[in-house]
């Protein structure tokens, strides 16, 4: 039996590296103890007259990395480009904090991934997130 695919009137258009930093530690002792340290927070941007949002989503590792003994400091922001088919209310915005958040974040550890494998410290991969009890405890 197959089902009929029907699609979300929430769409997703693109998204942006908007900004992106990455400083590696050269103070950094090797130890068997690091401790991934990183921050995750999200904002958003509505449009109403254009049924857009943007939601920002930005994630910051290791910060600190010389006073704490970090292999590196990162900092990211990425943008994605979000729009309905309808009318814009709350249900739009909380579409956009969760699922914009959730959508976005697969992109952000990829890129991380991909930077730090390149960059002559270990491969880093962020664990993977439940976006909705993360945004509960913002």
């Amino acid at each position: 039996m197959t089902k009929e695919i029907v699609p979300s009137s929430f769409t997703f258009n693109n998204y942006v590296i908007n900004k992106s930093i990455f400083e590696v530690n050269q103070s950094f002792e090797p130890t068997d103890n690091v401790t991934l340290d990183f921050q995750l927070s999200s904002d958003i941007k509505i449009n109403k007259t254009q049924d857009e949002a943007l939601v920002i989503l930005m994630c910051e590792i290791f910060k600190d990395a010389k006073e704490n003994n970090y292999p590196f400091y990162m900092s990211i922001e990425i943008v994605g480009d979000f729009s309905l088919e309808g009318e814009i209310g709350v249900d739009f915005i909380n579409l956009c904090k969760v699922n914009g958040t959730a959508i976005l974040f697969p992109y952000v550890r990829s890129y991380i991934s991909h930077v730090t494998s390149m960059s002559g410290v270990p491969n880093l991969i962020l664990p993977t997130l439940n976006v909705l009890e993360m945004l509960e405890d913002e």
